[in-house]
């Protein structure tokens, strides 16, 4: 026992001597005493110590019967020979924060043998040892929070036997509150009676009264006006009756008209049948049956009062009136948790924000020592990663959330590592997948777009994006995961993104459409995915990657001898000048010849971007001349290799077929750009890309017709260009027999090179553009009826809006019953409206005009058909940010870690808070509340 402990226990004895002087029932349990059935602290009696030292008024307490409980002091009463005076106090109840921990206390002792609540002892008693528990009080600690939770729906329990229950009839609320009101008016006396009988205690003995009930019978029980008789009842020699003065003296005490007996309304009302230990006691007397021994009245009413099952009854009639009245133990204690959950959420509102903000931005997190405790007090620290610096700099901003999380916060729950990160992406990537398949499957069609590559790790991560159209009539194509695969075999590939997308929680009920590239495992027909998944799923059509269509055209006809070798050069010389040495050589010429230019150096031909392609061929002509100024320099340098190698490249570039294939390029591939772009935009349909697909092939077959037109401007430019350098286009040597080439008898340098070079490229980059885009008609064609035109057979139209509509109502996408009369006037009612209308051009903004109440089926199939895909840009591009984000540095990131950071990267226009993450976070263990 400690010295404070020693104190405490000197101060109890003390108090407990006191009160058996004054015959009151008094005993010390644990760290409190019980006297006169009130619940006392040591600080209580000290309290009530310093009363009586500062008190003046003191006067005689000798009477057992006096009418007033008032808070006085009493004279010290002078004891035998030999022994001290002690103080006669009056014990008033303590104040109201001990009052509720003595209700606590009650409730520990009467539970403590329930192994339910075993251990809740211990910390209930050191929560005794707080001065304070005031609704306005600081936060209780968790610990003592968490027991009391645990057992804070006991306090108001009121078990009782019976199941008869009553109902007052006259009695209604009131605006001021839960009141007891008669409808009998007040001014007639037989009325007043029979209402105040109505309210005898005697009627609810033996009855089941619910709770709103109770708490108004406890202020309403009838009670004895000043002027009644009380019966005289013969006990013994003498006749007694009920006193009038054990009502003021008593306040649980309440006399019964009907049985001419008392009764403590308290536990009528708030106690079971039995008590004691075990239950063995059975309640009679003042609880069950009325009380009439008159003579023996006030020893009954004291040892009534000290009862433990009436200390109980009381404490529930006072829990029940406070928590209708707002302040119960159960709801402090949930305040307080409350006040602790708000708390911990502010402060891990910083952390979460940070991470929010690092995975939509790209940035990583981690550094090679990012562990232990944050130090707030050292520099930034680039080893320890975006991520703790980050939050360094907001606690040196002054965010108070955060500083008294790192200052306050447990060795064990600083929720600052890599596992709490994990954790957290984790929950970002579940919140914004939920949300992104939230409108997929309320939209009930969509298509799946999936493309696969190697990671810097050299895994195979295979993208899965979605693309469909929204309630707001706007289509989206979104990514969804990467997911890692060991082999690429079209079963394999299928079996993922099927189970993915089941994983997910996607409704593939609903597919409608599958966007790949042209590869084999893709595109079979045999064992490709697409194939794979259409067998499972019929209606979803397969359409080729648009973009990588036209990149198939461009590639093919590049093949034209001239072109192939003119785009090689220009890759040998990018390859060339990628070292520091050159490419300072061709910085000076160019700031010294093309002081206009804002390119400072060549541009790599992509290999599957034909738009870098076009950029690599513009840049290369644009710096011609400093290019050629570079070589020559060069070549005059003492290294051997480089010297030959600059002049190889110098002797190509000079050439008058290099040249007019450059030209040619730069001028054919500026058609096609402006295709390849808009081919990359998520809004498209494929009606409007088609329709832009036939356009440049009409602008091109206009070129050809122009041929000769157009390639004497090209001849000109690259006429032009190599005067500067006085070179001269000629005719190229003509053998004089033919083996390997096919001799062009022409009779000048231009008809050749036109001949040999520039129609050769168009037409191979026309029959392509027309060729590779035919799968693409075949799928218009199925829709075709949907686009009304002045040349069209209605009846044959009609007979394809009825394939289509059963084709599609077969796999449940289109509900209700509809008859072909039904639906040849509806598609009559839709040409009608389209009649002026163009709807290749406009068919998004048709279809968001379009009335689903009127043209429901129209609507619906119109809806299908912009969902088709048109490219997988959106795959190709989740593969530059995979690129981004997990590159050399960041070689060794887990799946589920990289899944979040690229579902925050990509899909940043989703909305996600830190509420919602916390909300999440909540749902499982963890070591603080949330």
């Amino acid at each position: 026992m400690c010295y404070q402990d020693r104190i405490d226990y000197k101060v109890l004895k003390r108090h407990l001597n006191i009160a058996k002087d004054q015959n009151l029932p008094a005993k010390i349990k644990g760290r409190t005493i019980e006297i006169n059935g009130n619940i006392y602290t040591p600080n209580d009696l000290r309290k009530i110590e310093g009363q009586c030292e500062t008190n003046d008024g003191i006067r005689s307490d000798s009477d057992s019967n006096r009418e007033s409980d008032a808070e006085e002091l009493v004279e010290e009463k002078p004891k035998s020979k030999g022994q001290e005076k002690r103080k006669s106090i009056i014990y008033s109840p303590p104040e109201e924060n001990h009052r509720i921990a003595a209700q606590i206390h009650f409730y520990v002792m009467e539970n403590r043998g329930n192994p339910k609540h075993k251990g809740s002892s211990n910390i209930l008693w050191n929560f005794l040892k707080k001065p304070r528990l005031a609704e306005d009080s600081d936060i209780v600690s968790s610990t003592v929070s968490t027991s009391l939770q645990c057992t804070a729906s006991a306090l108001t329990e009121n078990k009782l036997d019976n199941d008869e229950h009553v109902s007052l009839l006259p009695l209604q609320k009131t605006s001021e509150g839960n009141r007891l009101e008669c409808e009998a008016s007040s001014s007639m006396t037989s009325q007043n009676n029979q209402v105040h009988d109505k309210y005898d205690i005697a009627n609810f003995v033996h009855k089941q009264v619910d709770d709103e009930t109770k708490l108004q019978l406890v202020e309403r029980f009838w009670t004895p006006p000043k002027n009644f008789v009380f019966p005289l009842e013969k006990q013994g020699q003498h006749q007694r009756k009920f006193n009038t003065v054990w009502l003021t003296k008593y306040n649980w005490l309440t006399y019964s008209k009907i049985e001419d007996g008392a009764y403590c309304k308290y536990c009528v009302l708030f106690s079971s049948s039995f008590a004691g230990h075990n239950t063995s006691q059975i309640l009679g007397a003042l609880v069950k049956e009325p009380f009439r021994g008159w003579k023996k009245a006030i020893g009954k009413f004291e040892a009534h009062g000290g009862a433990q099952y009436h200390r109980f009854s009381v404490l529930r009639a006072d829990n029940l009136k406070q928590s209708f009245s707002g302040y119960s133990i159960g709801k402090l204690l949930t305040k307080s948790s409350e006040l602790i959950i708000q708390q911990n959420r502010q402060r891990l509102t910083p952390i979460i924000k940070t991470i929010l903000f690092c995975g939509r931005m790209g940035l990583p997190l981690r550094g090679h020592k990012d562990y232990g405790s944050l130090d707030l007090h050292s520099d930034l620290n680039r080893s320890e990663g975006n991520f703790r610096n980050i939050l360094r700099l907001r606690a040196e901003a002054g965010d108070q959330a955060l500083l008294d999380h790192l200052n306050f916060c447990g060795g064990n729950a600083t929720y600052l590592s890599w596992d709490i990160q994990n954790q957290i992406l984790e929950i970002c990537n579940r919140l914004v997948i939920q949300k992104i398949v939230e409108e997929l499957n309320a939209a009930k069609a969509f298509v799946i777009l999936a493309d696969e590559t190697a990671d810097v790790s050299n895994k195979e991560q295979l993208s899965i994006c979605v693309r469909f159209v929204d309630r707001k009539d706007q289509i989206h194509e979104k990514f969804l995961q990467f997911v890692e695969i060991t082999s690429t075999t079209g079963a394999y590939i299928a079996e993922n993104i099927l189970g993915t997308l089941d994983k997910l929680e996607v409704n593939c009920k609903y597919l409608c459409g599958q966007g790949y590239d042209g590869a084999a495992a893709m595109s079979g027909n045999t064992k490709g995915v697409q194939k794979l998944i259409s067998e499972k799923f019929p209606a979803a059509t397969y359409v080729h990657c648009a973009s990588h269509n036209l990149n198939l055209c461009l590639s093919s006809a590049s093949n034209v001898t001239e072109i192939r070798n003119c785009l090689g050069t220009i890759e040998k010389a990018y390859c060339f000048f990628n070292s520091p040495k050159r490419e300072n050589v061709l910085h000076q010429k160019i700031e010294l010849l093309c002081t206009e230019t804002k390119k400072h150096g060549l541009k790599r031909l992509c290999p599957t971007r034909w738009v870098a392609r076009h950029d690599a061929v513009l840049i290369f002509e644009e710096l011609y001349k400093p290019l050629v100024a570079a070589l020559e320099e060069i070549e005059q340098w003492p290294d051997r290799p480089t010297s030959t190698e600059a002049s190889g490249l110098l002797a190509s570039i000079k050439t008058s077929k290099f040249t007019i294939a450059l030209m040619c390029s730069k001028r054919l591939y500026a058609h096609t750009l402006p295709l390849s772009k808009i081919l990359q935009t998520i809004d498209l349909n494929l009606c409007k890309a088609l329709a832009l697909a036939d356009d440049v092939a009409d602008q091109l077959k206009q070129i050809r017709g122009q041929a000769d037109e157009h390639f004497k401007n090209i001849f000109k430019e690259a006429q032009d260009l190599l005067s500067e350098f006085d070179i001269e286009i000629k005719m190229p040597r003509v053998p004089a027999r033919q083996t390997q080439r096919l001799v062009l008898n022409t009779e000048s340098a231009s008809e050749y090179l036109k001949i040999a070079i520039f129609i050769p490229f168009l037409d191979d980059l026309i029959v392509n553009l027309e060729e590779r885009f035919l799968n693409h008609r075949k799928t218009i064609q199925n829709f075709e009826c949907l686009f009304p035109f002045n040349n069209q057979n209605f009846k044959s139209q009609y007979k394809c809006f009825l394939e289509l509509h059963s084709f599609y109502k077969m796999h449940d996408f289109l509900e209700g019953f509809c008859n072909e009369t039904i639906l040849k006037a509806e598609l009559e009612l839709w040409y009608k409206k389209c009649e002026n209308k163009n709807l290749k051009e406009d068919l998004a903004k048709v279809y968001s005009e379009c009335d689903s109440t009127i043209f429901p089926n129209i609507k619906r199939l119109l809806q299908i058909f912009l969902t088709l895909p048109i490219t997988t840009s959106t795959s190709e591009r989740s593969f530059s940010n995979l690129k981004y984000l997990k590159n050399y540095l960041r070689s060794t990131m887990q799946e589920d870690r990289l899944n979040g950071l690229a579902v925050l990267y990509a899909n940043h226009d989703i909305v996600i808070t830190a509420e919602e993450i916390l909300d999440e976070m909540a749902k499982t263990k963890r070591r603080i509340l949330l």
